[in-house]
């Protein structure tokens, strides 16, 4: 039985070995070998050569390691910018979703494409630049005619998930290059709703002055803005909505106001800005 296991263990050495060998540069960019991408690109290595239980090109993996002159020196030698891993993700959403803003700015600059969407989660490039808060790239991308209103497959958008992490910058540059405001998500509400369960002041303002739906009332469970940002207790939130004409006296699916929830959970201010704005008690 021993023996076996030792056969077994050389069986499975050699053909690691086989398998290492016979995808150079993707090891190579795996370890950040620059010296040794450049040696075997000399040698006739083919630059989209690929490896990894991702099947990914070496570019790809320089990318996802925020590597520039790796990146940069495959793109030179003829790299295919925007060739796919086995689970969609190119260089540029490989360099996005690792938060590495010199690779994206760099393949943005040299052709990627800004609309692709990875298998997984149909996220964009745009997408996961918001969810690194990468101000810079996300306005870079934006500026090349990039998708603002695409949806990842819970039908979330890039303004959503800027709402949901309170990226202001950034949900008010999709804002001003005329993203919805009123889109929901399977899983989830209009980015409004979404900052106003938040607290994210500044994107709320934002929001309704684009337009946003401030009456909106949840297909889940009848809650509105208003009523959410009352029961979290986001005071000044709250007074926003308000003043901006939101309804107190909407009721959600169980007959309950946005004053109720506040008397509940005794937010005093809340409560008297509700009333001073018609709340019935």
């Amino acid at each position: 039985m021993q023996r076996y296991f030792v056969l077994a263990a050389v069986f499975m050495s050699i053909l690691l070995l086989c398998s290492c060998a016979s995808n150079p540069l993707p090891r190579a960019a795996e370890s950040g070998n620059s010296a040794q991408i450049l040696f075997l690109l000399q040698q006739g290595t083919p630059v989209d050569q690929r490896g990894g239980s991702m099947d990914e090109t070496a570019l790809i993996i320089a990318s996802r390691h925020g590597n520039l002159g790796i990146a940069r020196s495959l793109f030179e030698a003829g790299a295919d910018i925007n060739g796919k891993s086995k689970y969609g993700d190119t260089a540029l959403t490989a360099s996005t979703y690792f938060c590495h803003p010199n690779v994206s700015e760099f393949l943005i600059d040299h052709g990627a494409d800004v609309n692709v969407q990875n298998y997984g989660y149909g996220s964009t490039p745009l997408m996961l630049a918001t969810e690194c808060n990468d101000i810079a790239i996300a306005k870079k991308i934006i500026s090349k005619c990039a998708d603002i209103n695409a949806k990842n497959k819970k039908g979330q958008t890039a303004l959503t998930t800027a709402s949901i992490k309170g990226n202001t910058e950034i949900a008010k540059a999709l804002l001003d290059a005329g993203a919805s405001v009123n889109e929901t998500w399977a899983e989830g509400e209009p980015p409004l709703y979404e900052a106003a369960q938040q607290g994210h002041d500044e994107i709320v303002k934002a929001l309704i002055q684009k337009g946003a739906n401030i009456n909106y009332s949840s297909r889940h469970n009848g809650w509105t803005p208003l009523m959410i940002a009352s029961a979290e207790g986001h005071t000044s939130t709250a007074k926003i909505l308000l003043e901006a004409g939101a309804d107190p006296n909407i009721k959600n699916f169980k007959g309950r106001t946005a004053l109720m929830f506040t008397e509940q959970y005794k937010f005093s201010e809340i409560s008297k800005a509700l009333i001073e704005h018609g709340a019935k008690q």
